[in-house]
């Protein structure tokens, strides 16, 4: 997590480690080799893992041709590229 956000307003989330299924439930998981196989709350399959993320969070407001309510907008992409 940086000490100065690269942009202003901008805040952080974090996400533990873990093991995520089907359903879309997760188990907080440190070391992928430790995921169960089925999702111990559900039974589901194992879909994939992840280590600790750490997120920003900011607000962009720019027309969406997808619609006001899509989760992502194709007309915005990181200044990287990427």
């Amino acid at each position: 997590m940086p000490q100065t956000p690269p942009l202003d307003n901008a805040t952080f989330g974090f996400f533990p480690a873990a093991c995520h299924y089907l359903d879309g439930t997760f188990t907080p998981e440190p070391d992928q080799t430790a995921c169960p196989s089925t999702s111990p709350q559900t039974g589901s399959p194992f879909n994939f893992w992840h280590p600790d993320l750490i997120t920003m969070h900011v607000w962009v407001w720019y027309p969406n041709p997808a619609g006001l309510f899509a989760s992502t907008n194709p007309l915005v992409a990181p200044f990287n590229g990427g």
